[in-house]
């Protein structure tokens, strides 16, 4: 894991010599700098980021074993896998490890 963020850091600077890019305006064109375009990326990427995790999290996901609902906390949400909307947990009640499909009544 450390392996893996000290390389993304690493990487980091390096997306800052992306050469510019032309956008298209109506009918005006614009050079914009990779100065420009890296910083709005990353900023949009963690906004995306924060809103699907929370949104994960806001879901109560029902055990298919004792049938009790629970919330993840965001840990589980980020790290989860998923095939569609049913997401890889352990149950917090019974211990079951299974895809849990979210219940979409708040109970």
């Amino acid at each position: 894991m450390k392996k893996k963020l000290l390389f993304g850091i690493a990487i980091l600077p390096l997306l800052f010599l992306l050469p510019s890019c032309t956008v298209n305006w109506g009918t005006e064109q614009y050079q914009v700098s990779g100065y420009i375009l890296v910083p709005l990326l990353i900023i949009f990427s963690a906004i995306l980021f924060i809103i699907s995790t929370r949104l994960i999290v806001s879901y109560p996901f029902r055990c298919t074993k004792c049938g009790k609902t629970f919330y993840p906390q965001w840990q589980q949400a980020i790290l989860s896998i998923h095939i569609g909307s049913a997401r890889l947990f352990r149950c917090p009640h019974c211990g079951h490890r299974g895809f849990f499909p979210p219940s979409h009544d708040k109970t």
